[in-house]
């Protein structure tokens, strides 16, 4: 139900170019906003962009680095079942805006966006290295550790980006941030959309 709201939200919210023209278009609104608008533009990271930790040669707007336990476990049913658990994830974000020649549309709040289309630039998985204790413990225990996987992801510097959300006019800047239109239905979803294309 969510996604056919969602898809009728799409067709029928209005597409904008990034350009002169945008600012005025957002100002003749009686609110200065427009509460489900679709813009395009190349990622542009305001002031320095950030630099991937695990892959130096690698810079963008936002880092996710996530650290995952494999292992398995054995059910109620007896049988042993893989698992994944997240161990730790941490975020790194700056201030980016969309653009397009000389104009450009700040992007608020990316985190929040329910889609995000990144790349993943680091992918390393270290199996595990038991011991023969280990293993006698973790048969009586239920659970053995396969390995650890770490990744990182990173939206790239210079990706061209789709955000559907709000555009408002904030002073004298455009900005875009999570729509409140179409979060009412189903209040844990969250209605802004990023994708890179």
């Amino acid at each position: 139900m969510y996604n056919k709201r969602v898809a009728g939200l799409l067709k029928t919210a209005p597409q904008y170019n990034i350009d002169g023209d945008l600012k005025s278009i957002v100002e003749r609104q009686q609110t200065k906003s427009i509460p489900y608008a679709v813009i395009r533009g190349t990622v542009t990271p305001i002031g320095v962009p950030l630099r991937s930790s695990l892959v130096p040669s690698v810079s963008g707007v936002l880092q996710i680095v996530k650290l995952h336990e494999h292992r398995i476990s054995r059910g109620f049913s007896g049988l042993w079942m893989e698992q994944c658990k997240l161990l730790h994830k941490s975020t790194n974000e700056m201030p980016f805006e969309l653009r397009s020649q000389e104009h450009g549309v700040e992007i608020v709040d990316v985190l929040s966006a329910a889609v995000l289309d990144v790349d993943v630039v680091y992918d390393s998985y270290e199996p595990s290295t038991l011991s023969a204790f280990d293993h006698i413990f973790g048969f009586f225990s239920g659970v053995r550790q396969k390995g650890i996987q770490t990744t990182e992801e990173v939206l790239r510097e210079g990706s061209f980006l789709t955000a559907i959300g709000k555009l408002e006019l904030d002073g004298n800047s455009l900005r875009m941030q999570p729509s409140p239109e179409g979060s009412d239905p189903l209040k844990k979803e969250r209605p802004a959309r990023l994708a890179v294309l």
